[in-house]
C-alpha cells in the first residue's frame, strides 16, 4: 500500500495556495498538513506538522532567492523540497539541486503532473524534466572546465605571477624590473612564458585573462 505524503505548502498568495490544496485533495494518498505565506511561518509549520515533503513556490515568493532555501535545507535536511519554478529560473537550477531540491514542477505543468511529482519525491525519487537534467550536466561540465582553467593558472611560477600582477598595474618593463630587481630583458622572458602558459597573444589579453580568472586575488 502506498504511503501517505504529508505536504507543507509555501506560497505567498493564498489564492494559489488554495488552488494547490484543491488539486492535491483529489489524491487519497496526499495530505496537506499546512500552508505558509512567510518563511518564519513555514519553519514553524515544518516543526509542528512533521511533513514528508515541502512544496515551495519560488515564482510567487516575495523574497525569492537562495537564502531561504538554504536555511530550510540546513534546518531540515531529511525533508525533500519540491520547487514550483519557471523556465526563467534556469540559471539557478544547478544551485537549487546542490541545495538538495529533489524536483521541479513547472508553472505550465498539469495538475496530474503536480501530483505525480509529489508522489515520486515522497517515494525517495527525484523529479526533473529531461532538459533540466541536461542543463545540470552542462553546468557540471562548465564548472569542471572552469576549475581546470584555474588549476592551469598554478603552472605559473611565483616570479611569473609577480610579473603578471605588475603588468596588470600598468607598469613598464623597466618599472617591473626595478621592483623585482631583474633586468627588463628578464621581464620580457617571463612575459613570453606567461603568454605561452595562458595561451594568449598579447599583454592586453594577458591582463584580461588575469582579471577574468582572478589570478590577482
Amino acid at each position: 500500500m502506498e504511503s501517505n505524503c504529508r505536504v507543507v505548502i509555501f506560497e505567498s498568495y493564498p489564492l494559489f495556495s488554495s488552488g494547490m490544496k484543491t488539486i492535491l485533495g483529489a489524491s487519497n494518498t496526499i495530505e496537506v498538513t499546512g500552508e505558509a505565506t512567510s518563511i518564519d511561518h513555514l519553519l514553524h509549520l515544518i516543526q509542528d506538522t512533521y511533513p514528508t515533503i515541502i512544496v515551495f513556490d519560488i515564482i510567487h515568493c516575495v523574497n525569492a532567492g537562495i537564502k531561504p532555501l538554504r536555511k530550510i535545507a540546513r534546518k531540515f535536511p531529511h525533508i525533500p523540497l519540491l520547487l514550483i519554478v519557471g523556465e526563467e529560473y534556469a540559471d539557478c537550477f544547478d544551485t537549487y539541486i546542490r541545495l538538495g531540491v529533489k524536483g521541479f514542477v513547472f508553472k505550465d505543468d498539469s495538475p496530474a503532473e503536480f501530483i505525480r511529482a509529489i508522489k515520486e519525491v515522497c517515494s525517495g525519487h527525484d523529479h526533473f524534466r529531461n532538459q533540466v537534467r541536461s542543463y545540470f550536466q552542462e553546468s557540471l561540465q562548465s564548472n569542471r572546465k572552469d576549475r581546470a582553467s584555474k588549476q592551469s593558472n598554478h603552472s605559473l611560477t611565483d616570479r611569473e605571477t609577480s610579473v603578471l600582477k605588475l603588468f596588470c598595474r600598468g607598469l613598464t618593463y623597466k618599472e617591473i624590473g626595478h621592483q623585482l630587481s631583474i633586468s627588463p630583458r628578464t621581464v620580457e622572458t617571463h612575459k613570453q612564458n606567461i603568454l605561452s602558459k595562458l595561451r594568449v597573444k598579447s599583454t592586453v589579453d594577458m591582463v584580461k585573462y588575469a582579471f577574468h580568472n582572478r589570478i590577482l586575488s
